[in-house]
């Protein structure tokens, strides 16, 4: 990618940043309305990862971009999960979460007034207290769910829409190659000859700004699905969209997807799929309703 592309990518960047927090005080819910709150989380941390991603390029840390992107992914992941699952999609992960929670205080010697302290502002807890939570009660019988899982419910909630193939083609690869075990770490070592071995400062497996890029569109595909939700203009993020994607075909991002080119096929889709009656306001995105 040349310096003229990159500076269209971090372009891209700072202008859906500054969309979506310019926007933030307009994402108010009621109540009945709360689980679309959660696609305005997973679009606020996402611009916030896009953000850093383009700083640590900057300041000579590339390498750690794509475990940004990963974290990225997993917010997308989650929060469209919960805009378009309602209530039994916030239960689930819910109930996922205060595992977590159990094992970290038991582990930690931590108490409850910790959690509560640590969860004083948590959506999930005011959805509780509200009662949209009041048909998961058991939350345990709802199972366990991994990303995998999530991304493969949010398929089916969404036709059209390949999220597992994005599971895979981002998160599962950043998870291999940034974020576990020897993946990010075999990169360092440079055998020189069969008895010395060195370290030397690696390099990203793809194109930081390319994998920024990409992010940017899916994140500005959830843009249009958040602002859509709350009866905003989604012209702006089109215009964002336009503006990064011709970047990534121009520098071959696309190689990214060579096992799965359906994948980037779709991203430059018209987000027509918000025009067919799909409502993230609604427990399971199916019937157009005016927000509270």
């Amino acid at each position: 990618m040349d310096d003229d592309d990159i500076r269209l990518v971090e372009q891209g960047v700072e202008q859906l940043t500054q969309l979506v927090t310019g926007r933030l005080h307009l994402f108010t819910s009621r109540g009945q309305w709360a689980a679309r709150q959660y696609g305005v989380a997973g679009l606020a941390r996402g611009t916030d990862l896009l953000s850093a991603g383009i700083a640590s390029s900057k300041a000579g840390f590339p390498d750690v971009v794509g475990v940004l992107v990963r974290s990225l992914v997993d917010s997308w992941l989650s929060g469209a999960y919960v805009m378009f699952g309602g209530a039994e999609a916030l239960a689930r992960l819910e109930h996922q979460l205060q595992r977590h929670e159990a094992a970290m205080l038991s582990q930690n010697g931590l108490g409850a007034q910790e959690l509560l302290r640590m969860r004083s502002d948590d959506l999930a807890v005011a959805a509780r207290d509200i009662g949209l939570l009041d048909d998961a009660d058991d939350a345990s019988a709802l199972g366990r769910i991994t990303t995998e899982r999530i991304a493969a419910e949010l398929s089916e909630l969404l036709p059209g829409e390949d999220a597992l193939a994005l599971y895979n083609l981002l998160y599962r690869t950043y998870s291999t190659t940034d974020a576990h075990g020897l993946g990010p770490l075999n990169r360092w070592p440079a055998t020189e000859n069969i008895e010395l071995i060195r370290l030397h400062e690696p390099t990203p497996w793809v194109d930081p700004h390319g994998s920024l890029g990409l992010a940017t569109l899916l994140l500005c595909r959830l843009a249009e699905w958040v602002f859509d939700a709350f009866h905003l203009s989604t012209t702006e993020v089109r215009q964002v969209f336009d503006l990064v994607a011709p970047v990534l075909e121009r520098a071959g991002t696309a190689a990214i997807a060579a096992a799965s080119p359906e994948v980037l096929a779709a991203l430059p889709a018209d987000f027509q799929v918000l025009g067919q009656g799909i409502d993230p306001s609604t427990d399971h995105g199916t019937a157009r309703a005016a927000p509270k």
